[in-house]
C-alpha cells in the first residue's frame, strides 16, 4: 500500500514537471498511434488531443499518420 502511493505521488510530481515545460511533451504508443499523455502545453493547443485518442488524427487532424512520423521509424526499428 505505502508503494502505491510513493507511485502516486512520484507520478503527480513528474506530470507537474512536464506541465510546466512550454514544449510539447506526448507518451504514444508507436504500435497504435494512441495518445497515453500529454501535457498542458499539447492540451492548451490542442484540447481534443486526450489519451485515448489517436495522435494524427487529435493533433493534425489527419486520418493517416504524419509523413516523416518518429513513431514509423520507432515501429520498423523496433528499439
Amino acid at each position: 500500500m505505502r508503494r502505491q502511493k510513493q507511485s502516486r505521488q512520484l507520478q503527480r510530481e513528474m506530470e507537474e514537471l512536464l506541465d510546466e515545460q512550454n514544449a510539447w511533451i506526448c507518451l504514444m504508443d508507436p504500435d497504435s498511434f494512441t495518445l497515453h499523455y500529454r501535457n498542458s502545453a499539447v492540451a492548451r493547443f490542442a484540447p481534443d488531443a486526450q489519451p485515448g485518442t489517436v495522435c494524427y488524427r487529435a493533433l493534425m487532424g489527419r486520418e493517416e499518420p504524419c509523413p516523416g512520423c518518429p513513431a514509423l521509424e520507432i515501429r520498423e526499428k523496433k528499439f
